[in-house]
């Protein structure tokens, strides 16, 4: 069974907790494309992968507060490792709909692009992320999202996965590559 089968089947969360744990949690890329409103849960959606692109005339808002509502699927969380908790204070409690550039500014949003080309663009970035060594990913993934909070959690995810990816066969293709001077294909091995 795989991390998402798993994942699936067990946890007793909401169904709204469970796709965000995968967004975040997930050992392959997630590239978000925005157009139009991601608001409430639809911003943790759009922020809780990889990599977020959004259209220029997007609007966003953390707005449960102001319906007299806490945020949910996960928006403590991902506005936070996003732009740190000063900011995320100021848009949860404020709950106001935000623009793409002061998204793009507080570091919620990685590229803007015109109006209709959100999933192009998201596109590219996720078959640059697919080029990335999976196993290497899904480890470098695995380290950011639960060991960044102390300098010591994040030694110690080095010392377990560094020798896990050196002896990976995608790090041996990528040496072989590097002295053929050719392209890698990796395996997630």
């Amino acid at each position: 069974m795989d991390f998402f089968e798993r994942l699936m089947s067990q946890s007793p969360d909401s169904l709204s907790h469970r796709i965000v744990r995968i967004m975040v949690e997930g050992p392959k890329p997630v590239v978000q494309a925005v157009e139009g409103a991601a608001l409430g849960a639809g911003l943790a959606y759009a922020l809780a992968g990889d990599y977020t692109v959004a259209a220029s005339n997007a609007r966003l808002a953390g707005s449960q507060v102001l319906r007299g509502l806490c945020p949910d699927s996960g928006l403590y969380y991902v506005v936070t490792a996003r732009c740190g908790p000063g900011r995320a204070r100021e848009l949860l409690l404020s709950g106001r709909t935000f623009t793409v550039e002061e998204a793009e500014r507080y570091g919620l949003v990685h590229e803007v692009v015109e109006p209709g080309r959100a999933l192009e663009a998201a596109i590219k970035a996720a078959e640059r992320f697919a080029a990335v060594p999976p196993l290497a990913y899904a480890l470098t993934k695995s380290a950011m999202t639960h060991s960044y909070q102390t300098l010591e959690s994040c030694f110690r995810a080095e010392q377990d996965y560094q020798p896990v990816v050196g002896l990976s066969k995608d790090h041996k293709e990528s040496v072989a590559a590097f002295l053929e001077k050719r392209k890698p294909t990796y395996t997630g091995e």
